[in-house]
């Protein structure tokens, strides 16, 4: 099921993993959703590799190099404004697992 536009949920988080399942996390504050979903206003923006299953590239800059001390690169999508909300993404997995991909 999708989530509702302008409608407020409470999330929970549980990690499932080969050694066992965890406890649910808190419940999260109230988040409110936007009218349209996020991902409708950026694949405009996006360049579409492949239908099946639907495959975009989001057009980022990378704000950092990759050197032996630093052990992530990161990437910024649009511009940053007084009213723009940060939001982070990060990706983790085994190597080799697809992250980059």
């Amino acid at each position: 099921d999708e989530l509702e536009p302008q409608t407020g949920y409470y999330f929970k988080v549980k990690a499932k993993s080969r050694y066992g399942n965890s406890q649910n996390s808190l419940s999260s504050d109230l988040i409110i959703t936007d009218f349209l979903r996020p991902v409708l206003k950026i694949i405009p923006h996006c360049k579409k590799l492949q239908d099946f299953p639907t495959v975009y590239l989001l057009s980022t800059t990378q704000v950092t190099a990759t050197n032996v001390y630093q052990k992530y690169v990161k990437f910024e999508y649009g511009k940053a404004t007084d009213s723009t909300t940060n939001k982070v993404l990060m990706i983790v997995g085994a190597t080799g697992s697809g992250k980059s991909t």
